[in-house]
């Protein structure tokens, strides 16, 4: 019995037992007093799309700007993500106290900077969350073609398929949509650590080699660097890797959907912990493993995928990132609901304090928003 598949059978066995475990658990959903609520799992699932849809472009994108010294500004941001993400915590800990669960970005910036740039803080992420699910289907779309090849006719009508299934997967409630992403998570999830188990048993000497290099060159470049330069490398190294770990603040989009802000501390450990360790292996393994990863840059983790696993891991790897890029527009469904569920109940609540005597002329408010909360399924079940 080789290395390899001592590594293999281990780390697939702890992964899944201990997914199983959190998911009976109520780590997904569960049931109290009359309503569905997601459990810390079910929110990680959500937002790792996003995340995990990341770590397939992100370390190659990382080696285009800095090289190896990729390898310590994906453990340097790990890091930092993490202060960031616990910040988030005390965020969600704060509107929950002041009575505002849900909304995000929206309800901080009402908040703080009251209605207008609010409404402005609110388009622009739904701007942004319409383009991420337009580029995730095509590349999704793109990504599954590379293996299996497919008439040019065929794509738009795929890609328009996958907008349509997840949307009608937010259509039918919260619980269905969150076992789904939870079973795709399951299926990521193991195709990542197969692929972090066969590169630990594949190390070699040049292997090691590289990551002493990718790890002590930035160390050596900050100490011998005076204060102003030292600033200016690491943030074109942060800045350089920072794409492979975006999506960490979905979580807080979805506070509407959980029972307190405690899950949304839990959620957010659990993807420090997972991610913080699962995305800069990969891509360290990656940079490592693949022999001339300037060639290819676009595809570093699937050839990463091939070279360490063959070709069956390198198909669960292009399928893995297929299905990573259509969820990730899920990811963008569901931080969608939760900006504009915001929207609409500080829009709500200046209504009727125009209604109120003595409190001024009636004013004019966007009433798509009202009826949106009032009819979506997922709204009723919460709201």
């Amino acid at each position: 019995m080789g290395l390899k598949f001592v590594l293999l059978l281990t780390g697939l066995l702890i992964f899944v037992a201990t997914m199983i475990s959190l998911a009976a658990r109520k780590g997904v959903t569960y049931q109290k007093a009359g309503r569905t609520y997601v459990g810390f799992v079910g929110i990680s699932a959500i937002a790792m799309m996003d995340l995990l849809a990341s770590v397939f472009y992100g370390p190659g994108e990382a080696f285009r700007y800095v090289g190896y010294e990729a390898m310590f500004f994906l453990i340097l941001t790990s890091v930092l993500i993490a202060l960031y993400a616990f910040s988030m915590t005390e965020i969600a800990e704060i509107l929950e106290g002041l009575g505002q669960k849900g909304g995000g970005v929206y309800t901080i910036t009402y908040l703080v900077f009251g209605r207008i740039l609010s409404l402005v803080a609110v388009a622009s992420i739904l701007v942004d969350y319409v383009n991420m699910a337009a580029l995730s289907s095509i590349s999704a779309v793109e990504n599954f073609s590379a293996v299996v090849p497919l008439l040019p006719e065929l794509k738009i009508p795929l890609e328009l398929g996958i907008v349509w299934f997840l949307a009608l997967l937010n259509i039918i409630g919260i619980r269905a949509n969150v076992w789904t992403t939870f079973g795709v998570f399951m299926f990521l999830g193991s195709v990542l650590i197969g692929g972090v188990a066969l590169g630990l048993g594949s190390f070699t000497p040049a292997a090691w080699e590289k990551f002493r290099l990718g790890l002590c060159e930035p160390v050596h470049k900050l100490a011998a660097s005076h204060l102003g330069s030292a600033f200016y490398y690491a943030v074109v190294g942060v800045g350089s890797t920072i794409l492979a770990y975006s999506g960490i603040e979905t979580v807080l989009q979805t506070q509407k959907l959980v029972e307190s802000w405690r899950e949304i501390r839990k959620a957010y450990a659990f993807l420090v912990g997972l991610n913080g360790l699962l995305i800069p292996a990969v891509g360290i393994l990656a940079l490592a493993l693949v022999r001339d990863p300037a060639r290819h840059v676009e595809g570093l983790v699937a050839t990463y995928a091939l070279e360490v696993g063959g070709e069956w891991l390198g198909l669960l790897m292009v399928l893995a990132a297929a299905l990573a890029l259509a969820f990730a527009m899920n990811t963008a469904f569901v931080g969608g609901h939760g900006a504009l569920d915001g929207d609409c109940r500080a829009l709500r609540a200046e209504l009727s304090f125009a209604h109120q005597p003595g409190r001024g002329t009636l004013r004019y408010y966007p009433f798509f928003g009202h009826h949106f909360h009032r009819a979506h399924p997922d709204y009723q079940r919460f709201g």
